[in-house]
């Protein structure tokens, strides 16, 4: 049986690690610091740039929307 990653999934898997560590990672002391009310702005702008990137849901066909 081969467990080898699909070569089309590779650079998604490669784009999605480095945004989160870039976007994501850095967000986490406000998260455990801060009111998660006052985060739903950061996390409403980090959804649209995932979006923008084509990486919301990327098992789901573009067709689903």
């Amino acid at each position: 049986m081969d467990f080898d990653m699909p070569s089309h999934v590779r650079p998604i898997v490669t784009q999605v690690g480095e945004f989160i560590e870039q976007e994501i990672f850095p967000l986490e002391p406000r998260f455990l610091n801060g009111n998660f009310g006052e985060m739903l702005p950061v996390l409403a702008e980090k959804r649209d740039q995932v979006k923008a990137a084509n990486l919301w849901a990327p098992h789901l066909p573009k067709n689903y929307g």
